[in-house]
This record gives C-alpha cells, structure tokens and sequence, in this order.
C-alpha cells in the first residue's frame, strides 16, 4: 500500500480542481477512494481542501458553461444574419 504522502495530496487535490470527481483525482494520485476518505475524516484542514476544490471545478464548468452559451447564440446570430442577407 502506498503512503498517501504530501505529493499524491498535492497530485489528488490538482486533479481535483480539474476534474470535481474524486473517483478520478485519485486515480491520477493513484491512490484508493478510501484514503481519499478516511484522509477526509480525519484532517479538517484536508476536508476544507477538498471542499474548495470541487468548488472551483463547479465553477469552472459553469464559465464553460456559460461560454458555450454565449458561442452557440453568437453562432445562431450570425447564420440568421447570413439567411437575411441572401434573401
């Protein structure tokens, strides 16, 4: 069994802020779910870690989100634009 050493903390923490999954992030740490968890359970500081990580991936997936929003009306925009033009 690996040790879950500050660098895979610092590997799953990253993945995490990527991906919002701890399924993934520690995959990528290569470490099991269940460190991940009891690691959780017994070190406050590490649980608040984890909490701002998936809040940033939440919110980086909402500005994607909302990108792709804005592109697919400016997208819709502009073939309308082309429609009245050719008419």
């Amino acid at each position: 069994m690996r040790a879950f050493s500050d660098f895979r903390r610092a590997l799953f923490l990253t993945a995490l802020r990527e991906s919002g999954r701890i399924s993934s992030a520690a995959a990528a740490a290569a470490v099991s779910r269940a460190t991940i968890y009891r690691a959780r359970k017994s070190d406050p500081a590490f649980k608040s870690q984890i909490d701002l990580a998936i809040k940033h991936a939440e919110a980086a997936a909402y500005v994607r989100q909302v990108k792709a929003r804005e592109a697919a009306a400016a997208l819709r925009a502009s073939i309308r634009r082309d429609a009245k033009n050719r008419a």
